[in-house]
């Protein structure tokens, strides 16, 4: 009862506000620097101040060129979606600071998985 999932498509159907805890999982690799600035930027305003906003995904470290797995993930991302890519976490954790975020987090998943989530706390 106190878990929401909200039908629609995420760059066009508004965050209603005053959210604990925004989860953006799967879809960075499909969008650009500034549609994952959007999103960023919607998951904050909808988040109460102390919220949460979790983006997970397949990450690269800082230039792009590992993990290997990422780094082929991307390339073919590239290939087949129109804003394909995959960014490197350092970036995304930037960009929600940028955003107006307090504190941020990477966390990696155990291996073989892998894909990472980073954090963001709205102060």
């Amino acid at each position: 009862d106190r878990v929401g999932v909200l039908p629609g498509d995420f760059n066009n159907t508004a965050f209603p506000g005053d959210n604990d805890v925004v989860l953006i999982s799967g879809v960075f690799h499909r969008e650009s620097e500034q549609g994952c600035r959007a999103l960023i930027q919607r998951g904050f305003d909808s988040l109460l101040s102390g919220g949460l906003l979790v983006v997970g995904d397949v990450f690269t470290d800082a230039g792009g060129s590992s993990p290997p797995f990422a780094a082929l993930f991307g390339l073919n991302m590239l290939l087949t979606a129109p804003a394909g890519c995959v960014h490197a976490d350092a970036d995304v954790a930037r960009w929600m600071q940028e955003a107006g975020f307090a504190s941020t987090d990477v966390v990696a998943f155990p291996p073989p998985m892998p894909h990472r989530v980073v954090l963001g706390v709205k102060g």
